[in-house]
């Protein structure tokens, strides 16, 4: 978990050269195929190669994640789905994003909803209006965005409300 906070503090920040050295660290010591640590080593493999331009191969250590976590329901799995969906929509595979995006949502809808896992339910929702929005489905698109707005509400998260609300005015001007 430490890892993962200062690698977002490092990546925030533009502290590129110290982000990369965290990452090598981290994935020095990255433990057992689907263990806590070796999750979180390979997520932030490929968030970096993603921030790095490297789509293509951030979705094969998605991919790879996915497998090693296998098919039982889980906060992490549902991470690695929203990671998938991305990879997929920034390739133009948006058909196979919406279904990547679409099963992190059915799946996080059957974990405990704690305030990480409504936090997810909200990022995947933004990220599917998103992409409903790049394909006209202005409907569908609305009634994500409202979704991912009434969870940061109910979170207390003034940030995420106010992109929130950003990106409904936005489809309403596109609309």
């Amino acid at each position: 978990n430490f890892v993962e906070y200062v690698r977002w503090f490092l990546d925030f920040f533009g502290m590129n050269r110290d982000h990369q050295q965290l990452t090598d660290r981290a994935q020095a010591i990255e433990g057992a195929v689907g263990s806590r640590s070796w999750f979180f080593s390979r997520n932030n493999a490929g968030k970096q190669l993603w921030a790095e331009g490297q789509g293509q191969a951030a979705l094969i250590i998605f991919e790879h994640i996915l497998q090693g976590l296998g098919t039982e329901m889980s906060y992490e799995r549902c991470l690695t789905l929203d990671n998938i969906g991305r990879c997929h929509a920034n390739a133009g595979q948006k058909d196979r994003a919406i279904n990547f995006y679409r099963q992190a949502l059915a799946e996080l809808g059957q974990l405990d909803p704690s305030g990480i896992v409504k936090r997810e339910i909200g990022i995947v929702q933004t990220d599917l209006g998103d992409l409903l929005t790049d394909l006209g489905a202005y409907r569908e698109a609305r009634s994500a965005y409202e979704a991912s707005l009434a969870i940061d509400q109910e979170l207390g998260d003034d940030r995420g409300e106010a992109v929130a609300n950003i990106q409904l005015g936005t489809l309403a001007l596109m609309e």
